[in-house]
């Protein structure tokens, strides 16, 4: 089992579970944009892991809300 965390310099750690309060030496995995001690990260059975970003966009596109869409179908 293993524990990951942010360190201070925003890497992602992992650090073996050795027991019930033993740990290994911690190893940098890569560095994210999330804030040291964030918590905003999953990570899978397969060892993949799921961490939100920000999409560069360079122009922003409007948005249609249809309302009332029912009443179209007749």
């Amino acid at each position: 089992m293993e524990l990951f965390y942010i360190g201070p310099d925003q890497k992602l750690r992992a650090a073996e579970v050795k027991g019930k309060s033993q740990f290994g030496v911690p190893r940098p995995l890569f560095t994210t944009q999330l804030p040291t001690g964030g918590s905003q990260f999953d990570v899978s059975k397969d060892g993949r892991f799921l961490i939100p970003t920000e999409s560069e966009q360079s122009a922003r596109v409007p948005m249609t809300s249809e309302v009332n869409w029912a009443a179209g179908l007749k």
